[in-house]
Formats: C-alpha cells, structure tokens, sequence
C-alpha cells in the first residue's frame, strides 16, 4: 500500500469513529490478537495430526518432499515420422 492509501484510510478512521478512535482500535487490537491465537492453535493442531499419522503410516519423509526433475540423460527422445505432404497426381 502506498502512503496516500494510509492517509485516506486514517482520515476515513477519524470521521468514522471520532473520539471513539483510540476504543476502536484497542477493540481491533483485541479481536486480531485472539484471531492469531485461534490460528496459531489449529495449525499447531493440524501439524500435530500430520505427524501421528506420517508416524503411524511409517511413510519416510523422502515421499513427503518434492523430487528433482529428471536430467538430460534421463529422458528418452521422442521420435516421429517425418512429415510428407500428399502428392498430387
């Protein structure tokens, strides 16, 4: 964001809420603090399950990850006919 769009969203802030401006964002403050909280604590809950189940499968890490793409030498080269075009009689 730009500094003219701070500056529109502050001014927008002042004739919005007025004197209730230092509440409002002390609220704001409150609500995203708990927002964090809550997600901090399902992620920490989805990564937990992850790993009981990557543990429980015995599934080695080595799938988990991405692998390398094939080199050069790997991959075979395609072959196709050569292309004639139709004879006219």
């Amino acid at each position: 964001m730009s500094f003219g769009s701070f500056v529109v969203i502050g001014i927008l802030a002042v004739v919005l809420f007025g004197k209730q401006l230092p509440q409002a964002a002390r609220k704001f403050g409150k609500m995203y603090n708990e927002f964090q909280r809550s997600y901090q604590a399902v992620r920490r809950e989805v990564n937990s399950v992850v790993a009981e189940v990557t543990d429980e499968t015995n599934i080695p890490d080595t799938h988990l990850k991405r692998q390398s793409p094939p080199q050069d030498d790997d991959v075979a080269e395609a072959v196709a006919p050569k292309f004639e075009p139709p004879k006219n009689s």
